[in-house]
């Protein structure tokens, strides 16, 4: 090989070692960006939801119990005014779980709070209607009876079920997260 080929291969190999590094660092780069993406919308979203779910679903009970001990039909109005409200926040927030990219596992658990909701809410609808007649104490011996308590315990356990479903989901995304990582690191 002449003196000119070996410069020529030598520059040419000088140009095109860089650009492959380079292109491969930024593809790598582009995959582990859109992967912590997934892990955040996939993640850590849904997570955020389930919690606020749980949190109105608390404050739910608060104001049926405070509904039953209002002083006066202006105050129980608030207390209906606010489980309207609190109802209304968890309806937008199941829709926008239901949304999210569920695996098979939280399709079924999801189905199963949905069913477990509308029972809860039948017994909301039983509180109120029992607050407006004024038959305060009935609709006291409905929350502490044992129907009602078992009720708001599957409600609140369906939501921890999808809760740990979620921690499971985000665990194997952090896995692949970490996989794309160490091969990126080796690429």
């Amino acid at each position: 090989m002449s003196l000119k080929a070996r410069i020529l291969v030598g520059i040419i190999l000088a140009i095109l070692v860089p650009l492959v590094i380079g292109t491969t660092s930024v593809l790598n780069t582009r995959r582990m960006a859109a992967s912590d993406q997934t892990l955040f919308y996939d993640g850590t979203v849904p997570l955020q939801i389930l919690s606020q779910i749980g949190v109105s679903t608390q404050r739910m009970r608060i104001a049926s119990r405070d509904l039953l001990e209002a002083g006066g039909q202006a105050e129980a109005a608030k207390y209906d005014h606010q489980l309207d409200e609190l109802s209304g926040e968890i309806d937008k927030l199941s829709e926008s779980y239901a949304r999210t990219e569920l695996s098979p596992a939280e399709q079924i658990a999801f189905q199963q709070y949905a069913e477990v909701r509308k029972s809860y809410l039948d017994y909301v609808t039983q509180l109120r209607t029992l607050a407006q007649a004024n038959r305060h104490q009935d609709g006291w011996r409905i929350l502490h009876g044992e129907p009602y308590n078992r009720i708001v315990d599957a409600h609140l356990a369906s939501i921890k079920t999808l809760e740990s479903l979620q921690v499971e989901q985000t665990k194997q995304l952090i896995a692949a997260n970490a996989g794309l990582a160490r091969s990126s690191t080796l690429q």
